[in-house]
């Protein structure tokens, strides 16, 4: 049994916060019907097959990290390395 103040035994805790924190959100019926109603499905209705096919597409041609940099302001970013090549 690892410790609670080890490095792994706090990963261990973080992940099951994560998935305890993801059964009480994620299984919400009213996020649930909002994520249906997004998705153009009625109650109970499954995701059809050319629809995942979208979805694959779509997240497929998602890159985070460059969307992430672009939503970033760049002055903000610059200033922040000029303040830590400066220390």
């Amino acid at each position: 049994m690892t410790e609670p103040d080890s490095v792994f035994g706090r990963v261990i805790g973080w992940f099951k916060q994560a998935a305890e924190w993801s059964a009480e959100n994620l299984g919400e019926p009213a996020i649930a019907s909002t994520i249906r109603e997004d998705l153009g499905l009625a109650p109970g209705e499954e995701i059809p097959e050319n629809k995942k096919g979208e979805l694959k597409t779509f997240a497929a041609g998602l890159d985070p990290d460059q969307a992430g940099f672009e939503a970033a302001d760049c002055c903000h970013v610059r200033a922040a390395v000029f303040r830590l090549l400066l220390r």
